[in-house]
């Protein structure tokens, strides 16, 4: 199903990010980039009908350069994580989606 809505942070679009559809049951799961506040998963690329956990991601470079992990010796940017852990890692986010229903979705997230 195509799906398609806006994500806000502390009432203001997020300028860019990440968010995910991950089925609770036996679905697809789907994602697609965030900007200017809008996102949209075409029909093709949709989840089906049913229950969705949604993580929401953005980062953010610091300007520093740290160690990278995974490299070692290397450097690489700093990033910082925008969103709330309670709307991505640990989200508390759930929607169900209809298969007889626009999906138009509405995040509003607020930073504690």
């Amino acid at each position: 199903m195509p799906v398609e809505g806006e994500v806000t942070l502390d009432g203001k679009p997020l300028e860019e990010g990440a968010i995910s559809f991950l089925s609770t049951s036996e679905g697809s799961s789907a994602g697609a980039r965030i900007a200017s506040g809008r996102f949209a998963i075409a029909r093709q690329d949709g989840p089906t009908p049913g229950v969705y956990r949604v993580e929401i991601l953005a980062y953010k470079e610091t300007g520093r350069r740290i160690p990278d992990p995974d490299r070692p010796g290397k450097m690489m940017d700093e990033t910082l994580q925008l969103v709330p852990q309670r709307y991505n890692f640990q989200s508390e986010l759930e929607v169900e989606l209809k298969p007889d229903a626009p999906n138009r979705l509405e995040f509003r997230l607020e930073t504690p």
